[in-house]
């Protein structure tokens, strides 16, 4: 009954028409398409907390029973989603325009054992109401008795594969599950589709394309579902990768918080400490003014009562001497005393006044019981003494999120970063002499002005360039097989240099130039020195470890190397695979190693671009560890220019402004592919 590879012709439409046997084509479904888990709780609306009923899919991909969503009250004829609160604009049909979700009730049809069994009906009987006791494999439609046998005496289908619908093995009720499940029919006729048109995106019987589609571009409907499939699978990829990224960014905020909490402990701490310390010096000032309060006291008791006490004592002494006098004393006694006890007295009055308010040393003593300050507002001299929240120490630059740099990023217009084979692809750096930047990538060049940073030139590319270079007003781009493009600082093509691989397998790839006029390309694992004519100096292997994996008889076409040279004519080569960077001299002569693997400072985790300033510094693109890096040109480290914390994720292409106050740096991240950053 099965026939392999078959060809016949559709009927009415007279188009090929290819077979395939069942176990082929069900071993390539089933092998190709990836078991997907369905969990238990996959089944049960949200909303309700019951198995579907009439499941209704939202943009946004939440499903819940279309009853709960027409309980739902709308906004402006949008229906508000309750997981993720996105909008769903609904048409005057309201939920009932939103798309059916058949998937989940197939799946849980097929996760529940007791779930009913419901037998298919005939496709092609107008009531539906024949069970079906066949499945034609190329229609992908349940039969009838009857039907089958009509079937089987159309010429277009009498070669067809037909299964019994009551014994379909496992491989047989997945593709039953998977392509025929749900038969597609046409809007307008209500017949099984078989064709797909890719000009009104509808599927289409045979009677659709003879009446309104015929000059419209359709394709078998299982053709356009693969090619659906294929989409969807290249979609997960690039999915996936977006969620890798949005993983790291999410990685990033939960270390910044987790060292923000230990930051916050910290600062909590030394606050206190600081409370505590300030505190205690206002005690001790407290108790050292409170001592000197009581000495003063002491002191001015002392001082006042032993003064007055002694002239208490005098006067006294003078009356008792002055009585004496005056009872026993003779006249000549009298006369002779009498002047001495005048003078007495007038000097005790005159101690007397002089203890008395008008007293200097009384004066003194009384301003120091006096409590006295400077100044009564000192809240700004308790802030600079306590401290402030806020400050950042220089060396926790690298760890915590630096300020606002929105004003110091500017983001390349006219730029996206496409997808090819489920892989993004970056674009290529280089700045000319008069500091326009020039862009390689998704098969354009284009050259844009350094200041205000307008395209002035777009050339449309026949490849992906691979990378560029500039030097003496001229421009390099590789990436179109064995050749160099040289176009003029101002994007005219000019000439094409053909490089010759030993492998004769590579494309050119990672490439430099410097001021002399010599052209360094890298082509897999080989790098060549060519001359200004394009004649190959020499050629070497572009890492040590390279050539011990090269001894090995390692395959090399993944590799790709970036390439760049220094006023001393060496050349720089970064290896991702080595996560170092190697130093040639123009021979290609081993001079150095650089780095190594590790997310330290002075490491590397697959480094891509490199670019060496005027001062023979080393600038690379550090790109799984989200930052780019500067060696010096003796290869020590010198610091991080810019890193993750500077929204800065996997860099690939990176380069300097003539002035050396910006860093251009292009980056897989879609959205905004190449930035500038003022450094």
């Amino acid at each position: 009954m099965s026939c392999c590879h078959a060809f016949s012709r559709h009927p009415l439409l007279n188009i090929p028409w290819y077979h395939t046997t069942s176990s082929q084509k069900a071993n390539k479904t089933m092998a190709s398409r990836p078991a997907a888990s369905f969990s238990s709780k996959n089944h049960l609306c949200k909303l309700c907390s019951k198995v579907f009923d009439q499941p209704k899919v939202l943009p946004c991909l939440h499903t819940f029973c279309r009853s709960c969503l027409e309980n739902i009250p709308t906004s402006g004829g949008a229906l508000t989603c309750p997981t993720c609160g996105q909008d769903a604009h609904l048409s005057q049909d309201g939920v009932q325009s939103l798309r059916d979700n058949t998937l989940v009730a197939k799946l849980y049809a097929q996760k529940d054992p007791n779930a009913k069994v419901v037998r298919a009906s005939c496709t092609d009987c107008a009531s539906s109401e024949q069970d079906a006791a066949f499945y034609c494999f190329q229609c992908m439609k349940y039969l009838c008795v009857a039907c089958e046998e009509a079937h089987r005496k159309e010429d277009a289908s009498n070669r067809h594969e037909l299964w019994i619908a009551d014994n379909l093995s496992e491989k047989q009720r997945a593709v039953v599950a998977e392509s025929s499940g749900e038969a597609a029919k046409c809007k307008e006729h209500g017949q099984v589709s078989v064709l797909y048109c890719n000009t009104c995106h509808e599927v289409l019987c045979a009677h659709c394309v003879v009446k309104t589609h015929k000059l419209h571009d359709f394709v078998e409907i299982t053709e356009a579902r693969e090619k659906g499939l294929k989409r969807i699978e290249k979609g997960i990829e690039e999915a996936q990768f977006c969620m890798e990224n949005q993983r790291r960014k999410l990685e990033m905020v939960e270390e910044t918080a987790k060292k923000s909490s230990e930051q916050y402990d910290t600062s909590r701490q030394q606050i206190h400490e600081r409370s505590q310390y300030l505190i205690q010096l206002v005690r001790e000032s407290e108790e050292r003014c409170l001592k000197e309060l009581d000495e003063n006291l002491k002191s001015k008791v002392e001082s006042t009562s032993g003064k007055q006490e002694e002239l208490l004592d005098s006067y006294k002494s003078h009356i008792d001497f002055s009585r004496t006098l005056l009872a026993h004393g003779s006249p000549m006694e009298i006369l002779s005393l009498g002047g001495c006890l005048a003078d007495r007295l007038d000097s005790l009055k005159m101690k007397s006044i002089g203890s008395g308010n008008n007293d200097p040393q009384s004066t003194t003593v009384s301003k120091g019981l006096n409590f006295e300050v400077e100044r009564e507002d000192v809240t700004s001299e308790i802030e600079s003494l306590f401290g402030q929240v806020g400050k950042i120490d220089d060396s926790t630059e690298e760890t915590i999120p630096r300020g606002n740099r929105e004003d110091a990023v500017t983001s390349l217009g006219g730029l996206t970063t496409q997808w090819k084979s489920g892989r993004p692809r970056s674009f290529s750096l280089a700045v000319t002499i008069p500091g326009d930047i020039i862009v390689a990538g998704q098969r354009v060049l284009k050259v844009i002005n350094g200041e205000n940073y307008d395209v002035k030139k777009t050339v449309d590319l026949t490849f992906e360039p691979k990378d560029v270079a500039y030097s003496n007003d001229n421009v390099y781009v590789t990436g179109d097989g064995n050749k160099i493009h040289v176009f003029t600082s101002g994007g005219a093509e000019k000439d094409a240099i053909s490089v010759e691989d030993e492998d004769q397998r590579h494309s050119t790839q990672g490439i430099a130039a410097n001021k002399p006029g010599y052209i360094i390309v890298s082509m897999g694992a080989q790098v060549y020195v060519l001359l200004p004519n394009g004649d190959i100096e020499c050629s070497f292997v572009g890492s040590k470890e390279l050539k011990r994996l090269l001894t090995r008889k390692t395959v090399r076409s993944a590799w790709r190397l970036y390439i760049a040279t220094n006023s001393r004519n060496q050349v720089i080569i970064s290896d991702p695979s080595s996560n170092n960077i190697s130093i040639f001299d123009m021979m290609g002569n081993f001079v150095s190693t650089i780095a190594g693997y590790g997310k330290g400072d002075g490491q590397l985790f697959c480094p891509t671009g490199v670019f060496v300033d005027g001062d023979d510094n080393m600038i690379v693109a550090d790109c799984r560890n989200d930052r780019v890096s500067k060696f010096g040109r003796d290869g020590a480290f010198i610091k991080h220019v810019i890193t993750k914390h500077d929204g800065l994720f996997a860099p690939m292409g990176v380069a300097l402004s003539r002035d050396g106050r910006c860093l251009i740096v292009s980056s897989l991240v879609g959205g905004m592919p190449v930035n500038i950053y003022k450094i």
